[in-house]
């Protein structure tokens, strides 16, 4: 301002606030004009259309209240991300007014963008009312105050204008510098919070802005997001191999970006074997949101911007993002829990039969105890398991590889001790009470009462390899229990003359829990000094 510097109250789109000194209403009007945002009032509560900062410039206008009913605009230039400028030719039709150029009331030209463009373009100065000429030193002093600022987390434009006589002259040079406007777009509560959380995830949060260098490096302090910073200017002067070196060497914030630089760090990053997930709201972003593998529009974007990506955030939430990516680790994960589930205890099954085949035994599981096994033991268990909470450590493991499987070798290994020592645990069984040579009712009773209580335990020793707490789904419980309960009435009620089971007697039950024992022993050995769980 050519009075000084001077604050605008208020928070919000509220066009309600005081400033606290005189200024020049034409630095609000070229806000204003030069603009095509709208502010409107719906249901009691100040909405606006399109982009928020020129909304927030409606807002200081309207604070101030200018009038802007005897401009009119002819033609416009718009913004583009190379010229960070946007320009509008305007006539004033007012009769006070006098055209510096023709002495008539004709035309002007207002501008506004980024400081460091439009101050190159300036050649005078308005000060008390007056176009006097800007110096270089001038020039510097005004550089400080919009590194003052930017240092301060503010997206400061300036504005400019200029008399002209014709259409023809409809240019953004010879300007005359009226002012800056800083605003703050504070970030939400929960972005730190959850920039937190995705470096103990193991996830990197990189900055793309159009934002000047301070600014940008000022709003990435506030946040959490820190590291080095690159300008557009110095990455158009890297190859891809010197901006794969920046991003390895933490650079994680790029400042006065034009599109291609970001369809380039995404690029890059791919390159590298990162899954990249980009966020974006313009027209601009939209080349860099189809590229990523995951693109994010926010609600309040534009539609290009939307068709090109793979999820809206209605609310424009950062937070969102990271509860979607730890709703997806948890879904992941229960989905890992029920493969790992079918797997163990099919694998035990399919080995009892084999091996006893093998070694020429009588079978120790019949057909309709099989098919029993799988009724009660996988169905209920494994929809269970599909509502079951997240371990709440699932935020601090590592993303997952692109490269690897549903299950990784772990998990498999996992898979085969605990299917190996079931297997071996149950033809032990069925050996001690002579099912392989002798009449095998008895000990078919037994495996197959071990089979079924293993596979019921399975569901609990795979939780807690995931660290989910033991009281934590109540579904896995009535589960459980069902299955227990109509295995009882299976062998302790007529209808085991179906299923070709005796009654077993309390000693002969607690050989079978004995084996369970030893089942989950196990277990826990190889969970603690073989298999290390990432929760």
């Amino acid at each position: 301002l050519d009075t000084g510097v001077a604050e605008v109250e208020g928070v919000g789109y509220t066009p309600q606030g005081s400033i606290s000194k005189d200024v020049n209403p034409l630095l609000f009007q070229i806000g204003e004009i030069c603009n095509n945002a709208s502010l409107y009032k719906k249901d009691g509560m100040w909405q606006i259309s399109g982009d928020p900062t020129e909304a927030a410039l409606l807002v200081s206008s309207q604070k101030l209240d200018t009038n802007i009913s005897d401009y009119s605009r002819i033609d416009e230039n718009p913004f583009d991300s190379s010229r960070k400028m946007m320009s509008v030719l305007i006539e004033k039709t007012h009769s006070g007014y006098k055209n510096e150029v023709s002495g008539k009331n004709k035309l002007s030209v207002f501008v506004k963008g980024g400081p460091d463009k439009v101050l190159d373009q300036c050649t005078h100065i308005l000060q008390a009312g007056k176009k006097v000429t800007l110096t270089k030193k001038m020039k510097e002093e005004l550089a400080i105050q919009n590194d003052e600022f930017a240092s301060d987390a503010l997206r400061v434009l300036a504005f400019a204008y200029k008399d002209v006589s014709s259409k023809k002259e409809f240019t953004e040079k010879d300007l005359i510098f009226v002012g800056f406007q800083a605003m703050m777009d504070p970030p939400r509560e929960d972005v730190p919070e959850a920039i937190i959380k995705t470096k103990e995830a193991g996830i990197r949060v990189i900055m793309i802005t159009g934002d000047y260098k301070i600014t940008a490096k000022a709003i990435g302090k506030n946040i959490g997001i820190t590291g080095d910073i690159l300008t557009g200017d110095e990455l158009s002067k890297m190859n891809d191999d010197q901006l794969g070196i920046a991003l390895k060497n933490g650079t994680n914030i790029f400042a006065r970006v034009i599109p291609d630089h970001k369809q380039r760090i995404v690029a890059e990053l791919q390159r590298q074997g990162h899954i990249v997930a980009m966020t974006g709201d313009g027209v601009n972003d939209a080349p860099a949101l189809k590229k990523s593998n995951i693109g994010v529009a926010v609600g309040s974007g534009t539609d290009v911007a939307k068709e090109a990506s793979d999820l809206v955030l209605l609310d424009d939430s950062f937070a969102n993002i990271v509860n979607a990516i730890e709703e997806g680790r948890g879904i992941y994960d229960n989905i890992q829990k029920t493969i790992m589930l079918l797997l163990s205890g099919n694998l035990s099954e399919v080995l009892i039969i084999f091996l006893a085949v093998l070694l020429g035994w009588n079978l120790p599981l019949t057909a309709i105890m099989l098919l029993w096994i799988n009724l009660i033991t996988d169905g209920a268990p494994a929809l269970a398991l599909a509502v079951d909470p997240y371990s709440k450590g699932i935020m601090k493991q590592k993303p997952k590889n692109a490269n690897e499987g549903i299950l990784p070798k772990k998990n498999l290994f996992l898979i085969s001790i605990r299917g190996i020592i079931s297997t071996l645990i149950a033809l032990t069984i069925f050996y001690i009470y002579g099912g392989a040579n002798e009449d095998p009712l008895l000990a078919q009773t037994m495996v197959f009462l071990y089979v079924v209580l293993s596979e019921t335990l399975l569901v609990l020793l795979i939780r807690d390899y995931y660290g989910v707490k033991l009281f934590s789904n109540r579904w896995i419980w009535v589960a459980i229990a069902i299955s227990m309960f109509l295995q009882l009435i299976v062998m302790y009620t007529p209808l085991r003359t179906i299923f070709e089971v005796v009654a077993l007697s309390l000693t002969q039950v607690g050989v079978v829990l004995f084996g369970a024992l030893i089942l989950v022993i196990v277990s826990f050995l190889t969970k603690w000094f073989i298999i290390k769980p990432e929760v």
